[in-house]
């Protein structure tokens, strides 16, 4: 069942919705435990965005984050973000499921919301950044079903390489660690 603001599916008992303030510690705890797993438990705190989703990644109403929350137990398993960078230009952001709830549609739920908002929201295109490592294969894989091409670092312009790279990501971007996505939505009609 699918709602203005959330969407259920019947094979797991989990919701997709806009952020609520309710899932503030949830959330949170969500994407710490993601960070651990990418890095092995050396670096277990993600950017202080994440401790005020609200006021940082709901800043306008060009801008929204979801989460994917487990109806048996209240708790947030995965999170997405659309960040408004510039007119028809956002950056898709902080996409995860937690290991315990994924292979069950949950990224994909996610992304369906986030490219629903970017197309009512007419933007024209959409980046993200992800690792080239092994463990971010599938991912890649996932961000590739939508049709997101790897965008080249010397063929982006520095004010698109501001807008997308975190200063930490531009040598591993030089480098081939970091890979820029780039999906072109279709025009909107």
């Amino acid at each position: 069942m699918k709602t203005e603001n959330s969407t259920e599916f019947k094979e797991f008992p989990v919701k997709i919705q806009s952020f609520e303030e309710k899932y503030q510690e949830s959330a949170y705890e969500c994407i710490v435990e993601m960070k651990k797993e990418v890095t092995e438990g050396r670096e277990d705190k993600p950017k202080e965005r994440y401790k005020n989703i609200r006021e940082n990644c709901q800043r306008s109403d060009k801008e929204d984050f979801w989460i994917a929350v487990d109806e048996n137990t209240d708790k947030v398993v995965g999170t997405v973000g659309l960040r408004f960078l510039k007119d028809g230009v956002g950056q898709l952001i902080r996409m995860g499921v937690r290991s315990s709830s994924r292979n069950q549609g949950v990224g994909h739920h996610l992304i369906d919301e986030l490219m629903s908002f970017a197309k009512d929201k007419k933007y024209k295109e959409i980046y993200l950044t992800t690792e080239a490592d092994d463990y971010h294969k599938n991912a890649r894989d996932l961000y590739e079903s939508y049709d997101f091409k790897q965008a080249k670092f010397d063929d982006l312009s520095e004010d698109t390489r501001a807008l997308v790279l975190d200063k930490s990501e531009v040598a591993g971007a030089k480098e081939g660690k970091t890979i820029i996505y780039k999906l072109e939505l279709e025009k909107n009609k």
